[in-house]
């Protein structure tokens, strides 16, 4: 091995260190600080994505109208199967694994479903909160796909 080669191996172990320990410290602080619940999770979500508005799987720009997300489907082409849709015209967060993937193990799912894991199960409610897995999408695209593997309906 030349030198310069064992060099670039020290630095690169190195960065991936630091990388790995930024993670391990950014976990711990923002572990604390997550959404327990899936309306939490919506809320702080606007604000994140707020400096790139587009939606996950159309790359539609949105805009806000108060408390509510519009995708602004006429400059992406997007074109509805029922226009009149009231979903067609709002943004929704969608869960790229699927909520119901989630849950229906889980004995409250069995029991009475998505509702009833939100109201007796604290680990379902930080699954479905869980920020990593939800995106924006137009609201029409869950009807779409409901439960199929990652939006493979469209």
């Amino acid at each position: 091995m030349k030198p310069r080669q064992g060099m670039r191996r020290i630095a690169i172990i190195i960065v991936m260190s630091l990388f790995a320990w930024g993670i391990f410290v950014a976990t711990a602080t923002v572990a604390d600080d997550a959404p327990s619940t899936f309306r939490e999770a919506k809320r702080l979500l606007v604000d994140i994505y707020n400096a790139h508005p587009q939606t996950f799987y159309c790359d539609c720009e949105y805009v806000s109208l108060g408390r509510k997300l519009s995708p602004l489907n006429e400059r992406c082409k997007y074109t509805s199967r029922k226009p009149k849709d009231k979903r067609y015209n709002r943004i929704e967060w969608e869960h790229v694994m699927p909520a119901s993937w989630l849950g229906r193990q889980r004995q409250c799912w069995k029991d009475g479903g998505r509702k009833n894991c939100r109201k007796h199960d604290l680990e379902f409610n930080r699954m479905e909160a869980e920020m990593v897995n939800l995106v924006p999408t137009n609201g029409e695209l869950p009807v779409k796909a409901f439960s199929r593997h990652y939006l493979a309906a469209l």
